[in-house]
């Protein structure tokens, strides 16, 4: 019986099939008007994904407007949290805080 592994060609394509069971997901939930927020380790999937698809670089090399570029990507489009996008980006939780301000 094939392992796991022998399903993929690389880390890349494992991570592309995850970021896009996940945006189904979340398209689903915008249909019916639900607010759903990803695991952390979905929302770094994405991440990862959309770094190589937008950026051509992976995702520990974006410097940081690159980065703050894919905060808002993220924020936007996938519902992501101040607190995943400051740990999944490295960046300050108090510059994307500014970026996104919490309400009071």
């Amino acid at each position: 019986m094939p392992g796991t592994q022998s399903l993929f060609n690389s880390g890349n394509q494992y991570f592309n099939m995850l970021a896009r069971n996940a945006e189904t997901n979340l398209e689903i939930a915008r249909m019916i008007g639900e607010k759903i927020t990803l695991p952390d380790d979905e929302v770094f999937g994405i991440a990862c994904s959309i770094s190589q698809a937008e950026f051509k670089s992976p995702l520990k090399t974006l410097d940081v407007p690159r980065r703050l570029e894919l905060a808002r990507i993220l924020h936007f489009e996938y519902g992501s949290n101040n607190r995943q996008i400051s740990q999944i980006l490295r960046l300050p939780v108090d510059e994307i805080n500014r970026v996104f301000p919490i309400p009071q």
